[in-house]
């Protein structure tokens, strides 16, 4: 007993503090157990912040959001009903402990049919829609008065389960397809997939130091090369850049700018919304040197409570604004800055509205003037 206090205490004194997991052993639940959160990028299975034992000494302090996972997102906390949660908000003090009770498993809850909103299916698996040898998940949404000898504007967005509701992944979600049947808007959109822990890889044009990546020009040919021909032939979209547009949230931000320089002859805009750009620093020196032949619609979102940088990031978001502008004249950059505004969900889905009617008045101004 008194080794087992001591290697306690000397454990207690080495490290900020100490997080101890609640749980019924008798319910199914992940074999290994993480918290991802604010501080590591949201990556689930994170080995530094796995648990021992249903213990987790960390050297975290002051605000952190987060949940408790298993190796992906496919595993997460949830209700006693297996329903989804909101995030853990925690103020770390150095040298205390923590009791995090978890009454469920969202990824774990008895399998039962995905009730989706109007307008939205699911692709079948094929050959065009395997990335690295393995099936991933797409949906599409239609416009509410789709009409199939009509043409329409085509949007790809990222992380697509946390996109519409009655889907598996955050649990609040953008609700694009109830906000685009409220505006009548004709846009249908491609909603891809994250892949689950190579997440970060895939929506990174470079490594990190700290968090690794690095592999997002394979991640975007594999929509130019295969996704967008595959949409092109089974859906009534124009396809070419003056109507395809691409968008995401945090890491999805990052790679959407991205895309803009690597495939400029496919998509011409893009939506950021709270973009990752302290991730790969490099890429505003990118932009900055790009000069575009063709306008390129860029609509910036960022809020001023995001993360614990918050001023810096906003100010990354305006540095590039600046940077593309004065790169090229071509460059049509809209940036919208919320004082309140978090890196949740429920932030992109209040403004989501805003930022599809400023694309769609850019689109057609853009049809107007033949650029």
């Amino acid at each position: 007993m008194r080794i087992f206090l001591f290697l306690f205490l000397s454990q207690f004194c080495l490290a900020q503090s100490l997080l101890l997991l609640e749980r019924d052993k008798l319910q199914l639940s992940p074999s290994q157990l993480f918290i991802a959160g604010d501080f590591n990028n949201w990556q689930a299975g994170d080995s530094n912040y796995a648990f021992v034992n249903d213990s987790l000494w960390t050297e975290l302090s002051g605000k952190i959001s987060f949940k408790v996972t298993g190796k992906s997102w496919q595993e997460v906390e949830a209700s006693a009903q297996h329903m989804p949660i909101t995030n853990r908000e925690l103020f770390i003090k150095n040298q205390q402990s923590y009791k995090l009770q978890v009454l469920g498993w969202e990824g774990l809850k008895p399998n039962a049919p995905a009730v989706l909103p109007r307008g939205l299916t699911k692709l079948m698996p094929s050959q065009e829609l395997t990335y690295q040898g393995k099936e991933r998940s797409i949906w599409v949404y239609l416009p509410k008065n789709f009409n199939k000898e009509e043409n329409y504007p085509l949007l790809y967005l990222h992380d697509g389960q946390n996109l519409f509701s009655g889907l598996r992944g955050s649990p609040q979600k953008w609700q694009i397809a109830e906000t685009l049947d409220s505006l009548n808007s004709n846009f249908i959109i491609v909603a891809i997939a994250h892949g689950e822990e190579k997440r970060i890889a895939e929506l990174s044009p470079y490594p990190n130091s700290n968090y690794g990546g690095g592999a997002g020009d394979q991640y975007l040919q594999f929509i130019a090369q295969q996704l967008h021909p595959f949409i092109k032939e089974h859906y009534p979209v124009y396809g070419e850049r003056a109507h395809t547009f691409i968008g995401g949230s945090s890491l999805g931000a990052l790679i959407s700018v991205h895309a803009l320089l690597k495939h400029q002859d496919l998509f011409g805009g893009a939506l950021v919304f709270s973009p990752s750009y302290w991730f790969n620093p490099q890429l505003a020196e990118d932009a900055s040197g790009y000069s575009q032949k063709k306008r390129t619609f860029v609509y910036q979102l960022i809020g001023g409570n995001e993360g614990r940088d918050a001023q810096s990031n906003v100010q990354l978001v305006l540095d590039m604004e600046k940077g593309l502008q004065s790169a090229s004249k071509n460059w049509i950059v809209e940036t919208k800055v919320v004082a309140k505004g978090e890196h949740n969900e429920l932030f992109w889905h209040k403004e989501f509205p805003a930022a599809i009617l400023w694309l769609s008045e850019q689109m057609r101004n853009n049809d107007g003037a033949r650029n």
